[in-house]
């Protein structure tokens, strides 16, 4: 059974760390420029680290829960039921995948550092429709720093059937809202955690530390 019209519903997820984001502009798929979209990876911690976080009483865990996404997925499935009859096949349909993190990812074989001890779970929206992005306070982000791999946010999704090239159930990304911060996942530091501030007085000398010859210096040999 195919309802005539399609049932859709709007989820909020749980916590997650926030990996490979095109938040602000759309990036092209598999490389082609004419199939941009806007993107997210979502990292949702396994029971284990979820539990590990709230003895710890990381700021994000008061979003984080310990069901292994049960509930994020049961949602899809209901969605699926809706659209495809009560008794259908979730095996025949193509639904939004949960990756073990712990696992080696299909394409390279590896396992991916930042992935352990999490589920992984990957969400788009067309170039059209760039997603809200909040703080937890609801103020408007403008800076695409603020929202950097590895940061805690959750997600507004749509959750949504689909008929070609298969029947199946996906979810639309649509808005994300910054929990809190967290070690970064880029191997590049982020300024603000390394410099230190500075006062302006003292700017007409020539700067502690400044090298004035470049004579015996091994690195110029």
């Amino acid at each position: 059974m195919t309802q005539s019209k399609q049932i859709r519903t709007t989820y909020i997820t749980p916590a997650f760390r926030l990996s490979y984001p095109s938040l602000f502009e759309p990036v092209a798929t598999m490389g082609d420029e004419n199939k941009k979209k806007y993107n997210a990876t979502m990292l949702f911690p396994k029971k284990v680290t979820a539990d590990a976080m709230k003895a710890a009483k990381h700021p994000a865990s008061t979003w984080i829960p310990t069901d292994n996404c049960a509930g994020f997925y049961n949602e899809i499935c209901k969605v699926a039921r809706a659209n495809f009859g009560p008794d259908a096949d979730l095996k025949t349909l193509k639904l939004t995948k949960f990756r073990d993190g712990d696992k080696p990812k299909e394409g390279s074989g590896k396992v991916d550092d930042n992935e352990k001890g999490y589920i992984v779970v990957r969400t788009s929206s067309s170039d059209k429709n760039r997603p809200d992005c909040i703080r937890a306070d609801k103020t408007r982000i403008t800076d695409p720093g603020e929202l950097y791999p590895g940061c805690w946010v959750r997600a507004i999704v749509t959750i949504a059937p689909f008929l070609k090239p298969q029947r199946g159930v996906t979810i639309y990304l649509a808005g994300i809202q910054k929990l809190a911060d967290d070690t970064t996942f880029s191997s590049r530091p982020r300024a603000e955690d390394e410099f230190d501030a500075v006062a302006a007085e003292g700017a007409e000398s020539n700067g502690a530390g400044v090298v004035e010859t470049t004579e015996g210096l091994p690195f110029l040999e």
